[in-house]
């Protein structure tokens, strides 16, 4: 309890009696009802207990007051009604209190749950995230080294057939070439989605590589335009702050084409005195009117792991950007 309130009630109590006797011929017996408060607030600060003492120093002010002033006190019955009002007061103030700190133990306890919690769910989305990225890369080296090998032989298989059928002068020359494209084509987009999966190339040329190759890849898969403009240096971005970068952009590429609607997006990657600014402009619905799904809040997570920031903004041609801000300097969570 607050030191100064303890001592500043103490001293009210002290002066209560000396305000008694001076009010008496004024008031008579109503100098007592500013004792109602006053043992309330007792009951309050110091509980049912030192609520009686304080009752029991009050009765004996007022007795006090009966005999000092016996020719003209007055209202002699409300003694009894005072004393119940008194009791009643203790009572109820520290029935009060103790409800009121039972409250406070309930909620800190509550607190104290709901932080483990979400300690607790921290530690299990970035556990996932993590296996997630390993499959990933797990997926993206199947995919290259797997299929993509297989077409690689067919391709070759293609090549064979292709110049075979071209001595022989058979008509179906025409076919076989369309295979053997077909199969090329094949085979790049292969190695393109497997190099989304796990851009391996960050590491090797950065960051604006992968976005380019990224986009490349995005144009070819799904039903939009996407473009890598606006590129600046940033050559002193950490590695594992590039990965998280790179999934940021896909995930909200893949989130504005499927949600907002958005079939034409510019990606533009910025750096300013102290942040790093991931700018996606989409001609898509603004993100306030767009249901916000699951893939949305991992976005939220990812960035949220880099202590990055989100704002929305509208461009004069009809465009909503996006711009994702991330300090230079910071504590990863997420690798």
């Amino acid at each position: 309890m607050n030191r100064t309130v303890s001592i500043l009630y103490f001293l009210i109590c002290i002066a209560y009696p000396l305000f008694c006797f001076a009010m008496f011929h004024s008031w008579n017996s109503s100098v007592l009802i500013p004792s109602i408060p006053l043992l309330a607030i007792g009951a309050w600060l110091f509980g049912s207990t030192s609520g009686l003492f304080i009752f029991f120093y009050i009765e004996c002010i007022s007795f006090a007051l009966n005999q000092y002033f016996a020719d003209t006190y007055t209202y002699f019955a409300d003694r009894t009604t005072g004393l119940l009002i008194a009791l009643l007061v203790i009572y109820l103030f520290s029935r009060l209190r103790m409800n009121y700190e039972g409250i406070q133990r309930t909620t800190q306890q509550l607190d104290k749950r709901v932080s483990e919690r979400d300690t607790e769910l921290s530690t299990l989305t970035t556990q996932l995230l993590s296996s997630t990225e390993k499959q990933r890369v797990r997926r993206g080296q199947e995919l290259h080294d797997s299929v993509g090998q297989q077409l690689t032989g067919i391709q070759l298989l293609c090549s064979s057939l292709l110049t075979h059928l071209e001595r022989e002068g058979n008509k179906e020359v025409p076919t076989a070439n369309t295979l053997m494209t077909e199969t090329h084509r094949a085979h790049n987009h292969i190695r393109s989605i497997a190099r989304a999966l796990f851009p391996v190339r960050i590491a090797e040329v950065g960051l604006i590589a992968s976005l380019i190759e990224l986009a490349d890849c995005i144009n070819e898969i799904r039903n939009a335009t996407v473009q890598v403009i606006e590129l600046a240096d940033i050559s002193d971005m950490q590695e594992s702050t590039a990965l998280q970068l790179y999934r940021i952009c896909q995930e909200s590429i893949n989130y504005l084409i499927t949600h907002p609607n958005a079939d034409q997006l510019n990606i533009s990657l910025n750096t300013s005195e102290n942040n790093y600014v991931l700018g996606i402009a989409h001609n898509g619905s603004s993100l306030a009117k767009t249901v916000k799904v699951s893939q949305f809040g991992l976005i939220q997570y990812r960035l949220k792991q880099i202590e990055g920031t989100q704002k929305e903004s509208s461009t004069v041609k009809g465009l909503y950007v996006i711009y994702f801000e991330i300090p230079k300097k910071q504590t990863l969570l997420l690798s």
